[in-house]
């Protein structure tokens, strides 16, 4: 608004910010870190939910600010849709970093589902990079978690991954139990068994 300018005129006066490609931005990390600092906690966390508020079709930046608000389920379930999309861009990377986010909110918020499905999906990526052994790590305690949740439709998906886990791996016996096993369970819905 009109009463901004001079305060920003000033700011980059006093090189604080400059102005960048039509954005305003602090002309280093140090005076950032500052000022963020200075803000209060309670404002800052209202800052960060309005933030989130502005991010709502940006599921990454929407996490980040949930989880700066101390909103760490809702961060969850933000930092899980954002690494499918990353999953859905081939960038698979990236993805096992959001899917890790994701399972470290939702165990801090005590969000079993969320947990293991961050789980599940990571271990996902992991097969699709060749990483066997931390794909069906990933899986095996997604089935652990279901176990002692009682979630047996996400046993069933999790028992339905270390077989295609195992398939990729090239262990057929592996595959064809934990698919005889995944296709018998309650709350099954194999994709291809």
């Amino acid at each position: 608004s009109a009463e901004l300018i001079p305060m920003l005129e000033s700011a980059i006066a006093a090189s604080l910010i400059e102005a960048r490609d039509n954005v305003y931005a602090f002309s280093n990390q140090a005076i950032q870190k500052a000022l963020y600092e200075s803000i209060s906690g309670p404002v800052r966390q209202e800052h960060h939910r309005w933030l989130a508020d502005l991010f709502s079709d940006r599921p990454e930046p929407r996490a980040w600010h949930l989880q700066q608000a101390g909103e760490t389920g809702e961060a969850a379930r933000a930092w899980l849709d954002a690494a499918h999309l990353a999953e859905r861009a081939f960038s698979n990377v990236d993805a096992v970093q959001l899917f890790t986010h994701a399972a470290a909110a939702a165990a801090a918020s005590n969000d079993s589902r969320t947990l293991g499905a961050a789980l599940i999906g990571r271990g996902v990526v992991h097969t699709e990079l060749g990483n066997y052994s931390l794909a069906t790590a990933d899986h095996l305690d997604a089935e652990r978690l279901a176990i002692s949740t009682g979630d047996r439709s996400q046993r069933a998906r999790a028992v339905e991954r270390l077989g295609w886990t195992a398939y990729y791996e090239r262990d057929v016996t592996t595959a064809i139990a934990r698919a005889e096993e995944a296709v018998s369970m309650p709350g099954a819905h194999p994709s291809a068994w």
